[in-house]
């Protein structure tokens, strides 16, 4: 945990107030806020593996996730940096 200075902006596009804590998803590609979700019992994952094989599982734990903010430039497709 990483907290914010008060002359720190939020390092999110929406407002952190200080004091607040915010559960957070970084990678060296995005920056996202997360938020724990109950799942209710009749939710369940159906999971379709490479071979065609399906298996269903109980969710046990979920979070959602906000708006990614990027943390590296994605070039355009066709521009020229990707070529």
């Amino acid at each position: 945990m990483e907290p914010l200075q008060a002359q720190e902006e939020s390092p999110f596009i929406g407002q952190l107030d200080p004091g607040k804590h915010q559960l957070a998803i970084e990678t060296g590609m995005y920056r996202a806020p997360g938020f724990a979700y109950t799942t209710p019992p009749t939710d369940f994952l159906l999971i379709r593996n490479a071979t065609g094989a399906m298996s269903l599982r109980e969710l046990t734990g979920c979070f959602a996730v906000g708006q990614q903010v990027p943390a590296m430039r994605a070039p355009v497709p066709g521009s020229r940096d990707v070529r």
